[in-house]
């Protein structure tokens, strides 16, 4: 009897270690609970698997005060104890690997930190600065973000947010609802997502929508280009392109039906490869525009643009 009690006591109380040593550890854990995992620097992965288990295998940072594993009711804590300090040698930081339940809720963030996590069905929140994610099989409500790295995602499916500064986004075969942004790094999505916003400032926007029947596009650009090319737009779909100083191509199909505006504002110009209109210029001033319907309109086209040129083409 008490040695059951002991070594429970010690599955749910917190683990110290020394710096750099070697961890392989394991908690029972909730089948749809929360995993937090919090690691300053190096490199982890998060795998989900079938069992009601968390297990953390790996080295410890070497220079780490320790670290805490514990549950806490339908709750898993991992976190990496740091003296205070400057650090910028992701060299030096953990390397660790976690099995966590497949549709645990999970929650991981760090500072120099390159992230791989897959098959996560629960929900997943990663965040990381001066570091890469790279991620597969997550589903329900994604976020992913990181300053200074690159995302790269396969096969997500839910309500996606993904947010890049100073790195691109790579995303293949996502399903669902998508939110990207990013700031000096380009977006390159082959996706079936019927729901998809994007914004990109100083790199270019390069879109496969597949989605058999497209609900909403919305892009905004600035000081790049937008390549897109939507497989099917809905009867009642809708897009919304806005640019700045860039060069957008919309690829439809030519039996789309939809009403189209679009405006260029301040130079450039339009040019239509998806039917005979064409675009007009004021009597006055720069610009042109073109208004025109296609096969019924049912669906809406709109694109502004401010000395940025515009082209229609069928895919």
């Amino acid at each position: 009897m008490n040695k059951t009690m002991l070594t429970l006591g010690l599955a749910l109380l917190s683990s110290v270690s020394f710096a750099g040593q070697t961890i392989e550890q394991t908690l029972d854990a909730a089948a749809n609970g929360r995993v937090l995992i919090d690691n300053m620097r190096g490199d982890v992965r998060i795998i989900g698997w079938d069992k009601e288990q968390v297990k953390v295998s790996g080295e410890l940072d070497d220079e780490a005060d320790g670290y805490e594993f514990k549950r806490h009711g339908n709750r898993v804590i991992f976190e990496v104890d740091m003296p205070r300090g400057n650090y910028r040698d992701r060299s030096k930081g953990s390397d660790l690997t976690f099995h966590i339940p497949k549709n645990s809720k999970l929650f991981s963030e760090g500072v120099l930190v390159n992230f791989e996590v897959s098959g996560i069905h629960g929900g997943s929140s990663i965040e990381t600065v001066n570091g890469d994610i790279t991620a597969s099989s997550l589903s329900s409500e994604v976020q992913l973000e990181t300053i200074n790295g690159h995302i790269r995602t396969e096969n997500l499916q839910g309500q996606i947010e993904i947010q890049s500064i100073n790195g691109g986004i790579e995303d293949r075969n996502s399903r669902g609802q998508l939110e990207f942004q990013t700031v000096n790094g380009p977006i390159n999505s082959t996706t079936e997502a019927e729901y998809i916003e994007l914004q990109s400032v100083n790199s270019d926007i390069e879109l496969a929508a597949m989605a058999e029947q497209l609900q909403e596009l919305s892009i905004q650009v600035a000081n790049a280009s937008a390549d897109i090319n939507v497989n099917r737009l809905a009867d009642n779909g809708d897009i919304r392109i806005d640019s700045v100083s860039g060069h957008i191509t919309l690829s439809l199909d030519p039996k789309v039906s939809a009403d189209f505006s679009l405006q260029n504002h301040a130079g450039g110009r339009i040019k239509n490869k998806l039917s005979d209109h064409e675009a007009k210029r004021p009597k006055y001033g720069p610009g042109s525009s073109l208004e025109m319907s296609l096969n019924g309109g049912s669906a809406d086209v709109m694109i502004t643009s401010v000395s940025a040129r515009i082209e229609l083409k069928p895919h």
